[in-house]
């Protein structure tokens, strides 16, 4: 299990105490309490599905309601880190992108945006192209094997050119691209292409579950 399937429940609890200690005044600590409680049921086994991602990129209204406070930390933290020197995108391998979650503006020329965030809406004007493709993923985690490796081989056979995406572009869509390397022989091991990746993108930092995930794909 998940580290982050207790820890979120946790915080979630002591969130929750804190607003009702407060009264009415501590409606939002109690939100946050409700969306801690939330993480860790997705987290803990029912995965990215809980989050309410539409295959259009958009999210279900009640998502909302249920992890509001996680979403806004989540879209204020990529915010900051967009005014660093961090490049949107990097080429790793001709015709396969790495990047963070875009706007319109950043995206370079490509045939299929690949969206592994969970807790992100797609920008207005990405979802609703035709090469649009969403496959939800938890931040931190390597996600479901069989849909991943499905989604690896999906993407070997495509012809055309690829931006592949989380919130960063630093684990799980740098994971996926790896991952693709070696689907598509430009990787010898798990190893050399994390090593590709990080040239091309110096803040690609796979966790341990990741790790594990690329090497049972060589």
């Amino acid at each position: 299990m998940s580290p982050s399937a207790v820890l979120f429940p946790i915080l979630g609890g002591i969130f929750a105490w804190l607003g009702y200690e407060r009264g009415a005044s501590g409606w939002f600590f109690v939100w946050m309490g409700v969306s801690g409680v939330g993480l860790g049921l997705a987290y803990g086994g029912i995965g990215p599905r809980l989050m309410g991602k539409r295959p259009d990129g958009g999210r279900a209204w009640w998502s909302y309601v249920v992890f509001g406070p996680h979403f806004l930390i989540s879209w204020l933290v990529w915010r900051c880190l967009r005014f660093g020197r961090e490049p949107a995108c990097n080429e790793v391998s001709p015709g396969i992108w790495v990047g963070r979650r875009p706007y319109p503006a950043e995206l370079p020329e490509v045939d299929l945006i690949v969206d592994l965030t969970s807790e992100f809406a797609a920008a207005d004007g990405i979802g609703s192209r035709a090469g649009y493709l969403c496959v939800p993923m938890l931040d931190g985690t390597a996600g479901d094997p069989a849909a991943v490796q499905a989604l690896i081989s999906r993407l070997a056979a495509e012809k055309g050119r690829l931006y592949i995406h989380c919130a960063q572009g630093h684990g799980r869509s740098a994971m996926v691209a790896a991952g693709l390397l070696l689907a598509r022989g430009l990787a010898k091991d798990a190893g050399e292409a994390e090593a590709i990746l990080r040239r091309a993108r110096p803040g690609v930092a796979l966790n341990p579950e990741q790790k594990r995930r690329l090497a049972s794909f060589g």
